[in-house]
């Protein structure tokens, strides 16, 4: 995290101190499924306040106006705390000419909890232990080049895509570096906007014959196909929208031991709905509802029931008016 905060440091000292633009918004939510329960275990709510703040500002770069864009969030669970954790991003967006752009971005979300599990590693050790809470962090880099087609309204972009998960010292067996490549089309007129992209990932299970008992006979790599559609209209002043998102994943685990795993595949789509209402020329506020639902298939019965689930999420957000200094 060091690292992180001095580049920061960096770019906010090679850019002068004035003509920044800052933006916040207000999250306010109930997420029914919170941990991803199936129907055979106890399922848990959890209302939630999220706070994101950023700054944006332009800065000559070889002659063009380069975008630069620093986002946090902070993510407050008030029914169940361990679910709380913080993430940040920051965004370059370079122009080359003839609507034609080169984008770097990076994030990172911390402490993302799943549940607690049984770590076998720690379980061989002491013959007391119970369970260990799991958790990652999330790291995405994205580096992407758009250009128009036919028109300035009409574009496709291209993305190569780095992440990785690195989970808390009892689950070391579960860490992956995800390699993606992404193609992106969007169009818009005055009433709508809509865009279309593909992902394909493929996930390696970094620490697999570790030496640690469990990734002997565990392999969490995976292949994915990701598709995704977004529209939003325009209805007076307001605007409505809706999405929909679905992964086909397939995991690579050849180790008849790994029963978690093995011949392992899921499919799990995203539904979205929002309303955004203008309050005024800069306050604006958005209602956004989405259901999620994950089908798993396994050559094993237990697998099915624990990796399927549905839940529904509820979001309020209000964004307030921009402020430059």
């Amino acid at each position: 995290m060091q690292q992180i905060y001095l580049i920061f440091i960096s770019l906010l000292f090679l850019c002068p101190i004035f003509s920044w633009e800052y933006k916040s918004s207000y999250h306010f939510g109930y997420d029914n499924n919170v941990l991803k329960s199936s129907e055979s275990e106890d399922i848990l709510f959890s209302r939630y306040i999220s706070n994101q703040k950023s700054l944006s500002r332009k800065f000559q770069f070889f002659e063009r106006s380069t975008k630069f864009n620093l986002s946090i969030k902070k993510n407050y669970f008030l029914d169940y705390d361990d679910k709380s954790n913080y993430s940040l991003s920051f965004k370059l967006k370079q122009p080359l000419g003839d609507y034609r752009f080169l984008d770097f971005s990076y994030s990172y979300i911390n402490d993302i909890y799943l549940r607690e599990y049984v770590d076998v590693d720690q379980g061989i050790l002491d013959n007391i232990y119970e369970g260990t809470g799991c958790d990652f962090d999330f790291s995405k880099y994205s580096l992407g080049y758009e250009k128009p087609i036919k028109n300035k309204k009409s574009k496709l972009n291209y993305y190569y895509l780095y992440q990785t998960q690195f989970y808390n010292p009892y689950f070391t067996e579960f860490d992956l570096e995800i390699n993606g490549f992404k193609v992106k089309y969007s169009n818009k007129n005055k009433l709508n906007k809509y865009n279309f992209s593909i992902i394909f990932f493929d996930a390696k299970n970094i620490t697999k014959n570790d030496s640690t008992i469990s990734t002997d006979y565990m392999d969490r790599g995976y292949t994915e196909l990701n598709y995704f559609i977004n529209y939003e209209s325009k209805l007076f002043a307001n605007k409505i929208g809706l999405s929909f998102n679905s992964n086909s994943r397939k995991y690579s685990s050849n180790i008849i031991q790994d029963q978690l795993h093995f011949h392992r595949t899921h499919i799990d789509y995203q539904i979205s709905a929002w309303f955004t209402l203008l309050h005024d020329n800069e306050n604006r506020s958005k209602f956004l509802l989405k259901y999620r639902k994950r089908l798993t298939s396994s050559e094993y019965s237990w697998v099915d029931n624990l990796k399927t689930f549905d839940k529904i999420i509820f979001e309020y957000i209000i964004y307030l008016k921009k402020r430059e200094f």
